[in-house]
């Protein structure tokens, strides 16, 4: 459908290399144009990718490319950069037009459409995860055939972004033309423009599978699926940290400027009447292209001409785009002059500079940009470069305006970008690479967070609700705020109620807006045990806007840290397999420190360990008993024997290795060298009831640490006891 990447229909904008010279520096690499962000490359890639996002599960990016081809960045064994693993392809998900990926919990959504010669269907996939790693791909939309117009405007099904929620899934839809004249494609679809299902943004429910958009406008109004219109190619949407989503429109080939929407149900955003602000000059008849003052003269193509058939303007509000107050993206073509100027009520970026990669800092983490967003500019004037966004809400106007500054330069046409806590990854689709800007992490009030968890009832039985209930403590000294509380049911536990948490794919979850030092709060929920089985529910702190002074949000349930915390149970009265919370983000602990003062080179160190098969048996019943034997010493030990002391109600079986004196057993004499350890083993019978207890010593050379055959009593590590019981 479409024949180059949906951004700017793949125009070569040479005009603008015109409209500011001085921001459009030819640079080898990015740079930095802040004194507190660094930028460098991280990595190259095999090819030209489209978008870039980071899996919330594994904690690695994944990046997409136009033909369908979806790879993972998973870490190498040796610590070196990631190497990329395909992922998916069109046979899995059918999108051969690939321009949407991101992330719910652990499913990827991908969006783009189905190519046919005259037509294109869009159509969105998801991906699943699967125990064994692998994904199960299903349809969660796909729309009627709609017209291609066969020229660069053809921008499909491109962006996508999910709810904070992540129970709906956005999707923008692109138009089929630059400013809503006709594109027929030769003649095949005589008088047609936009259709219902271009220029429009969908919101869908994530759980759905199988839904269906006809090429109807009554029908596509009546789905419920339509969330608002009027946007020419918002191929960038994103949420900030109060929930609101945003999205970065591209303008045509005329010099319109290029917005930044808040983005609200039902509303029109004025295409193809209105476009940065500016109304289109077609749509009233006296138009003339060669004195249109925002038009070059290489974009004077058919598309601009009088034209009378026009439709006229909706009698409807639109929705206008955010004003930028600069000091950057703020430059407009002087109608009078031709000229580019500064100008403070743009709506809302320079011309032609294709706002990409939008992303907030949704946990105000950043500390010279707290709570900002970030765009690219993907081609020349104002683009090639990264710059932030501060949005101030106006309530006189119902609406944001926004302060836009330059943070960094020099891309090669950068498509996407993915914020991972304090650090930028840019893709960059002209290198084929991946830049790293990294910020300053900003410094928060202190607040020692801990969790602690409990259960109602330790022996369920099968099918029985049972309440849990997570404490969350702050023992100070700050207050705490936006806590939020993460808790993965294991397999087999069902959330069923909670006046505290909230359901959500892959967990659930509750944020505690505001804890004050030194007190607590106990968050309940209800669950049924739908399985037999051993249950581990473990839970952690995900995020809180506050410093930890001993533990870290978001690292696990078994890292020993104090903002975790599982408790266990089983069923009555019979129980099955373990159950356990998925533990996704485990962090790797640090491998054991030795405490054990260095072995002597000149002298062996032996030990010994006993472990029984049973502790409780009948009558007549064999016993196994597994003796090891280890020399932790620097030199080697000869002639080194077993000699075991047993109690009167086993017998001993005879056994090739042992020898049986009296009411002793001895083994063989074996040879340790040093680290080497060897395993014994020795049946026995139980031919009475009663306590047993079965001591063992080790006889040989001298030890670094024991006394060698000086009795079972000693408490030395050459001397071991194990207790079992012989029932009546």
């Amino acid at each position: 459908m479409a024949r180059g990447i949906g951004i700017k229909g793949g125009a070569c904008w040479l005009f603008v290399l015109a409209i500011v010279a001085s921001q459009n520096l030819a640079v080898a690499q990015p740079r930095s144009l802040h004194p507190h962000v660094t930028v460098d490359t991280y990595m190259f890639l095999s090819r030209a990718g489209v978008r870039l996002v980071q899996d919330p599960v594994s904690r690695t990016l994944f990046y997409a490319d136009t033909e369908g081809n979806v790879f993972q960045l998973r870490p190498t064994p040796t610590g070196g950069l990631p190497e990329e693993v395909p992922v998916a392809g069109v046979a899995q998900h059918g999108i051969d037009y690939l321009q949407g990926l991101a992330f719910a919990d652990s499913t990827l959504i991908l969006v783009g459409i189905r190519r046919f010669p005259y037509e294109g269907v869009g159509r969105v996939a998801k991906g699943r995860l699967k125990a064994d790693g692998s994904r199960q791909w299903s349809t969660l939309l796909e729309t009627a055939p709609y017209a291609n117009s066969n020229t660069a405007f053809d921008h499909a099904f491109n962006g996508v972004c999910v709810s904070p929620d992540q129970d709906s899934v956005y999707i923008a839809s692109g138009s089929r033309t630059d400013h809503g004249e006709v594109q027929d494609a030769g003649g095949r679809f005589p008088n047609l423009r936009e259709t219902a299902l271009t220029a429009r943004i969908f919101r869908l429910p994530l759980a759905a599978e199988n839904l269906f958009l006809p090429n109807n406008d009554e029908a596509v109004r009546q789905s419920g699926l339509l969330f608002c219109e009027g946007v020419r190619n918002t191929f960038d949407m994103a949420f900030n940290s109060e929930g609101r989503l945003f999205g970065a429109e591209n303008a045509g080939n005329r010099s319109d400027p290029e917005e930044l929407n808040w983005l609200r149900p039902g509303r029109h955003y004025g295409f193809p009447w209105l476009i940065g602000g500016n109304e289109t000059p077609q749509q009233f008849p006296d138009y003339n292209p060669d004195a249109d003052p925002l038009l070059s003269a290489g974009y004077r193509t058919e598309g601009f001409r009088t034209d009378p058939a026009y439709p006229p303007r909706p009698a409807i509000p639109f929705a206008s785009a955010i004003v930028n107050t600069g000091p950057d993206a703020w430059f407009v073509i002087d109608p009078a002059t031709r000229q580019a100027v500064p100008s403070s009520e743009i709506t809302s970026f320079t011309p032609h500079a294709s706002p990409l990669g939008l992303v907030f800092d949704t946990d105000s983490s950043l500390a010279d940009f707290t709570g900002s967003g970030f765009v690219l500019g993907y081609t020349n004037g104002r683009g090639l470069d990264l710059s932030s966004i501060r949005l101030q809400y106006n309530p006189t106007v119902d609406n944001y305006r926004m302060q836009v500054n330059r943070v960094a330069e020099g891309f090669n046409l950068p498509v996407d970008a993915a914020l991972v806590g304090t650090t930028l990854y840019v893709l960059e689709r002209g290198r084929q690479a991946i830049s790293r800007v990294r910020f300053r992490r900003r410094v928060y009030p202190q607040a020692d967070l801990s969790l602690a968890m409990t259960v109602q009832q330790r022996t369920p039985a099968v099918g029985e609700e049972v309440q849990f209930t997570v404490t969350v403590e702050n023992q100070g000294p700050a207050d705490a705020q936006s806590v939020v509380v993460d808790n993965r049911l294991p397999a087999g536990l069902v959330f069923s109620r909670s006046a505290d948490f909230r359901q959500i794919p892959g967990s659930i979850q509750d944020t505690v807006q505001s804890l004050a030092a030194h007190t607590i709060r106990s968050l309940s929920y209800w669950a049924r045990v739908a399985r037999p089985g051993q249950y581990r529910n473990a839970a952690q702190i995900l995020k809180a806007a506050v410093t930890d002074p001993d533990s870290e949000p978001d690292t696990g349930t078994a890292d020993g840290e104090d903002d975790n915390a599982t408790v266990d149970f089983r069923t009555y009265p019979d129980n099955g397999a373990l159950y356990a919370s998925d533990n996704p983000v485990a962090q790797p602990l640090p491998a054991v420190l030795p405490n054990q003062p260095l072995p002597d080179p000149a002298r062996p160190d032996l030990s010994v360990h006993m472990a029984l098969d049973k502790q409780v048996l009948e009558r007549n019943q064999v016993l196994q008993v597994k003796m090891t034997i280890r020399n932790d010493g620097g030199a080697g030990a000869e002639a080194v024997q077993v000699r075991c002391q047993l109690p009167a109600n086993v017998q001993f079986i005879p056994t090739p290795g042992w020898m049986l004196a009296g009411t002793e057993l001895i083994s063989d004499p074996v040879s340790l060298a040093p680290g080497q350890s060897l395993g014994r083993t020795v049946p026995l019978r139980a031919v009475a009831p009663g306590l047993l207890v079965i001591k063992a010593t080790l006889t040989g050379p001298a030890d670094a640490d024991s006394t060698p055959n000086n009795g079972y009593e000693n408490g030395e590590d050459d001397e071991a006891h194990v207790a079992g019981r012989v029932l009546p």
